[in-house]
């Protein structure tokens, strides 16, 4: 409660600073006016089991049971558009059983303390306000397991709004210090961020905006780290034509003895001009500046690792439109990069067209695009921090740049739990590297994380790695046809799709293989009502490493009635590589991965008023260079009438992975809990 004071005091001050001085004669007209109080009592139980195997075998559990009585209030001061206030207070009591293998059994353990959650909430309809809060709970776990649970979290900060046009301003500052038991973490964040906007009455639009978000994080083992972001930027609409324009820097700097430290600065200028042309053209050209800079130090090795990278891309497309039926363009791409190993630069041109024509039983559609293009390279070139965002575990994402260097990958996940640090992941215990001829890249292939990281699950990664160094030049034409038939109102849709890209050195040595590739696709979709369905071929014709794909998709997505609601997604992709995948590795394979998931929810109105069900889960399964599977369960019953709340709930996930390169891992999680709310008076 201490920690909160000085929230309180700066509230105060602004209430009596504010306040008009006729008013200040009679001070209990600010004495607070409740709206609602109430008292609740909860009651939370859990329990839960982790098992992992890694070489060797772990495996805890734990029962929770949570008792917490809480009295709150909701109301206003002088008047309701002048302040506002929420507060609750409450004391909780726990009671825990820990078991582990490799600790010693403590027993059962009794906790007490106390929760609150404060927040004032000055001129709430005034075109500005202020809100100052402050909290501290012991949280209900989340549905979401981990290896740790957070003990305490305190939380507090404050946020000042301005909106009245053309002026809009506002800033944050928030405090969160999280107790793991084994573990804390200090976590400061502050965001300020404004807006000029004018629109005149003809509809042209003006405005400028910038941001400053710093933030820094700490914890009790050693991590320590900082991140900056600053932006500025304008458009300016005149309707036919419209110029954006933005500069961003980012710099994070992190470091976790005794394995890792990271130091990276990004800055980056962008500007786009759009033009609507006569005669159905239309044109953009935009510029980009980057200049990124990047170390990682293995401590461990003592080995440390610089990337930098100075980008300047050129775009520009003019695009016409020939009645409804023909669109026609030509794009021009200009990039030149340079690192302290080397300098690499980028000229293509293409041109494409695409045809739509309206036939007896629905629409066709048909596209062609030819490119050509040359590449000069000179020494190395890096990538530093490329982001990935919202990547589905078990499941993979593809390097963004062509002539990787395989060895210099580095792959690092952000983590989604406090203080939001970077962390290491490592080859063939976290992912492989599978090569894409078609772009001459790489395929990320994430199949498991670190033991405090739910899989499945949704995650975003950055990645840092370096071209092939060497002296050549290397000059690619491509071509594209696609084609589909859109029938019976789009329940049919048979198509098809050929890439042809045939680059040659025309100078230098070039000390990686080149994608001189044809590739061949044929499918069919299919559609009536909820259900979707998808079948595919491919076949990718390649001296290195050609392969022969199958994919296979069956979609349910509706409300069955007015409560009942479904929906599911059966996936199944199998990828066959004649010849391995480099010319060190001939040996044959074959890749598969099944996908299940589904979602169901009832509401059961005919049992109890408020009552509902809710059950969803998803399985994977591959085969491969890394065998394995994966799964994720979960149900729960909610019930919410009158002053009672209550919901039941499990959930489960688990994780196999094993293969030839890959170390064994699995992993095990059941999770159960009932939650009962009941508002006393």
């Amino acid at each position: 409660m201490g920690r909160s004071l000085p929230l309180w005091l700066i509230g105060a001050c602004l209430l009596v600073a504010l306040a008009p001085s006729s008013t200040l004669g009679d001070w209990t007209e600010f004495a607070p006016t409740p709206v609602d109080n109430g008292v609740w009592l909860d009651t939370f139980s859990t329990w839960q089991r982790d098992k992992s195997t890694a070489g060797r075998s772990a495996e805890w559990t734990n029962t929770f049971i949570k008792e917490k009585l809480t009295v709150g209030s909701f109301g206003y001061s002088y008047d309701p558009k002048f302040l506002q206030y929420r507060f609750s207070l409450g004391g909780v009591l726990s009671q825990e059983y820990y078991q582990s293998s490799s600790q010693r059994n403590t027993g059962w353990r009794q906790k007490a303390g106390p929760e609150y959650d404060t927040k004032l909430t000055l001129l709430p309809e005034h075109f500005y306000n202020l809100v100052v809060f402050a909290a501290r709970y012991e949280p209900m776990f989340p549905e979401r397991a981990a290896a740790e649970i957070t003990q305490v979290e305190n939380r507090r900060g404050l946020s000042f709004r301005y909106r009245k046009k053309p002026y809009f301003l506002a800033t944050n500052f928030l405090n969160q210090k999280n107790d793991y038991g084994s573990a804390s973490t200090d976590l400061n964040q502050l965001a300020l961020d404004g807006q000029y906007f004018l629109r005149t009455t003809a509809g042209n639009e003006l405005s400028f905006n910038g941001s400053f978000n710093p933030s820094w994080f700490s914890d009790s083992l050693g991590l320590n780290g900082t991140s900056m972001e600053y932006q500025l930027g304008n458009t300016v609409n005149l309707q036919r034509v419209q110029l954006t324009s933005s500069v961003v820097e980012r710099s994070f700097n992190q470091e976790s003895p005794p394995s890792q430290n990271f130091d990276s600065n990004q800055f980056s200028v962008y500007e786009q001009f759009n033009a609507f042309l006569p005669w159905n053209f239309r044109s953009d050209v935009s510029y980009r500046f980057r200049n990124d800079e990047g170390t990682i130090d293995q401590l461990a090795t003592s080995q440390s690792q610089r990337l930098t990278n100075h980008d300047n891309n050129i775009q520009a497309n003019l695009v016409h439109r020939l009645y409804e039926s023909l669109d026609s363009g030509y794009h021009f791409d200009f990039d030149s990069q340079s690192s302290e190993g080397g300098s690499s630069t980028s000229l293509f041109h293409s041109v494409d067209a695409n045809y739509t024509k309206l036939i007896p039983w629905g629409r066709l559609l048909a596209g062609v695009n030819l490119g050509t293009g040359e590449s000069d390279n000179s020494g190395t070139s890096d990538v530093i921090n490329e982001a990935h965002s919202a990547v589905l575990v078990p499941g993979s994402f593809r390097l963004q740049q062509p002539n990787v260097d395989r060895q210099s990958i580095d792959v690092f996940l952000r983590s989604p739990l406090p203080p939001f640090e970077l962390v290491p992941l490592v080859e063939n215990v976290n992912y492989v590297v599978v090569p894409v001829p078609a772009q001459n890249s790489f395929e990320i292939e994430v199949f498991t994380l670190p033991p405090r990281f739910v899989v499945p699950g949704t995650y975003d990664f950055l990645v840092s790695y370096s071209s092939f160094g060497g002296d050549f030049n290397i000059r690619t034409n491509t071509l594209t046809q696609n084609g589909s038939v859109e029938l019976f109102d789009n329940q049919v849709t048979p198509y098809y799709s050929y890439a042809l890209v045939r680059p040659s050195v025309t100078s230098g040595f070039f000390p990686g293989e080149l994608s001189d590739t044809t590739t061949y696709t044929a499918g069919l979709a299919l559609q009536r009502g909820p259900l979707r369905a998808r079948g595919e071929y491919q076949e990718l014709q390649w001296d290195v490493s050609p392969y022969r794909s199958w994919r296979g998709e069956l979609q349910y997505v509706s409300p069955v009635s007015r409560t009942t609601n479904a929906q599911a997604t059966l996936s199944y992709v199998n990828r066959t590589y004649w010849q391995g995948l480099s010319p060190t590795d001939r040996t044959p394979f074959t890749d598969e991965a099944l996908t299940a998931s589904g979602f169901f929810q009832q509401q059961l109105f005919f049992l109890a008023e408020g009552l509902s069900l809710n059950v969803g889960g998803s399985y994977s399964l591959f085969n491969g260079l890394v065998d394995g599977d994966a799964y994720s369960a979960n149900g729960s019953l909610n019930w919410v009438t009158g002053q009672l709340e209550l919901i039941l709930g499990v959930t489960a996930y688990g994780s196999q992975t094993s293969g030839t390169n890959a170390v064994e891992i699995r992993r095990e999680n059941q999770y159960a809990y009932l939650h009962l709310r009941r508002r006393l008076f």
